[in-house]
């Protein structure tokens, strides 16, 4: 009875009270290919903290709490594109997490975790080189900027930005993870499930994916095993130049974005970028059309880059990655796919490539 009302409540949390229908804004309409051709961060105000967690970066929990109001959910850019993910919301102490936590506290954490004011048809400012980019807010808060007129050409690496709300002194500052051509040398990406596939959650079992996700916080989640070691040794063979090409897109609520960012921190994984889904009441949670695009348009943005996907059987990772390596024939090497039930690792798919060495070091390494 206790877990059946559980469910409940986790499905008006997840949905909130005004749904996350809207269509969000973007400052351009798309985003433009890496070519062969392509050629006030001291002003920043460093924003106070309120969230006193030892197990956490200062940098995590300065992007959850402050005085600033922008959580950023991802960054990436190439040379001339750059397409920034986040939220405007009044931020808030955030509770501390501790092993020794009960059902009752995490329930109670949970809900002071993803019930948010958020600030709507604000405009954001993303200042990058001192040129200043502009955007409005949907009606739950949430923003994209989409940005193909980088006014000057951006170098590999963390690029760090500022952005704030127009007439907040408080500024934000995060990394823009910059990827280009400017080497001969292969690159390799990996673009990656959460939920099964690295953080155990049991998607298959709405009652266990609901205590899991709520009933349980971040440090009393169980890791997938080898998950962090498989993309360390792959991230490693890219050139020390090259900034973190992981990727995670995830069918997971946008508004879990504090705990699934705390859990892959707690645990060590990699600089990364994420992707969290827009879900509603009448949303028919299909996972095939928003991996799918989102996957998609990462890929596109890098034609460089060789990508190895991982995902799991609990849902349809398999049939989307095999979809995606339809579309980009030439760019996705390989993908695995984790068996929920056994936890057994597969290797799907893999083609010869330069990548090729990579793929089958870290295969024989945790078989």
């Amino acid at each position: 009875m206790i877990k059946n009302i559980f469910i409940i409540c986790t499905l008006f949390i997840i949905v909130g009270c005004k749904g996350e229908n809207k269509p969000q804004t973007s400052a351009n309409s798309e985003i433009t290919q890496e070519d062969d051709n392509t050629p006030k961060d001291n002003n920043i105000q460093k924003e106070n903290n309120s969230l006193n967690d030892s197990s956490l970066s200062p940098k995590l929990i300065k992007n959850f709490t402050g005085k600033d109001n922008i959580i950023i959910y991802s960054a990436f850019a190439n040379s001339k594109s750059a397409i920034i993910k986040g939220r405007a919301q009044e931020k808030k102490e955030l509770l501390k997490a501790t092993k020794e936590d009960g059902f009752f506290s995490n329930l109670v954490k949970s809900f002071n975790l993803v019930n948010n004011d958020e600030l709507k048809n604000k405009t954001i400012i993303a200042v990058i080189d001192d040129f200043e980019y502009k955007i409005k807010t949907d009606d739950e808060g949430y923003f994209t900027f989409e940005i193909i007129d980088i006014k000057k050409p951006l170098k590999m690496g963390y690029k760090k930005i500022g952005i704030h709300l127009e007439n907040n002194v408080n500024i934000h500052e995060t990394n823009l993870t910059v990827i280009t051509k400017e080497l001969d040398e292969k690159i390799v990406g990996i673009i990656s499930d959460i939920d099964d596939t690295v953080l155990i959650s049991n998607v298959t079992e709405w009652i266990d994916l609901a205590v899991n996700s709520l009933g349980t916080n971040f440090k009393q989640r169980k890791v997938v095993p080898t998950m962090k070691d498989r993309f360390n040794l792959i991230l490693n063979t890219n050139p020390k130049s090259v900034p973190s090409t992981l990727f995670f897109v995830s069918g997971s609520p946008r508004k879990f974005l504090i705990p699934i960012e705390s859990f892959l921190e707690y645990n060590s994984f990699p600089k990364h970028n994420t992707f969290l889904k827009e879900i509603n009441l009448f949303d028919d949670f299909s996972q095939t059309s928003y991996k799918t695009s989102t996957i998609t348009s990462i890929i596109a943005l890098y034609p460089n880059i060789e990508w190895i996907l991982y995902g799991d059987s609990g849902e349809s990772d398999q049939e989307i990655y095999q979809g995606i390596k339809d579309d980009f024939p030439k760019q996705v090497k390989g993908f695995h796919i984790r068996n929920v039930e056994t936890g057994k690792i597969k290797d799907i798919f893999k083609e010869s490539s330069v990548i090729d060495n990579t793929i089958d070091a870290v295969t024989d390494f945790f078989d």
